[in-house]
C-alpha cells in the first residue's frame, strides 16, 4: 500500500469513510460492517446453543427410553445443565433476561383505569 492510498476496511474492503470503530485485532472498521458482522457472529452463536440443547434434550430422552429413570441419568442431566450454562453463557444471559422481562410484562398487576 503506498502511502497516497487510503486505508480500507479490513471487513468490506472499501476505503474508510466515517464512522469508524476499533477492531479487537487492531485497526478500523465501518461501524456498518463491525455490526453486520457481530450480528452474524451473535445468530451463529445462537443457532450452536439451540443446537446443541437439541441434541442434548434428544439424548436424554433417548436414554430415558433405554435405560428407564435412573439415578445416573439425574446426574448426567445436571451435569449437562452445568455444561451448557458454561459452554453458552452469553446465549444464558440473554435468555435469562428475556424471560425475566416478558414474567413481568405479563404477570405485572395493572393498574386501573
Amino acid at each position: 500500500m503506498s502511502a497516497n492510498e487510503p486505508a480500507r476496511c479490513p471487513l468490506c474492503d472499501q476505503p474508510l469513510g466515517s464512522p469508524l470503530v476499533r477492531l479487537t485485532t487492531g485497526g478500523y472498521a465501518h461501524v456498518s460492517c463491525a455490526e453486520r458482522t457481530a450480528a452474524a457472529a451473535w445468530r451463529w452463536r445462537r443457532r450452536a446453543a439451540l443446537g446443541h440443547a437439541l441434541l442434548a434434550g434428544l439424548g436424554l430422552v433417548g436414554l430415558c427410553i433405554v435405560g428407564g429413570p435412573r439415578p445416573t441419568l439425574l446426574a448426567i442431566t445436571l451435569a449437562w445443565v452445568g455444561l451448557y450454562a458454561l459452554l453458552h453463557r452469553r446465549f444464558v444471559y440473554y435468555l435469562q433476561r428475556d424471560l425475566r422481562l416478558a414474567l413481568r410484562r405479563c404477570c405485572a398487576p395493572r393498574s386501573p383505569k
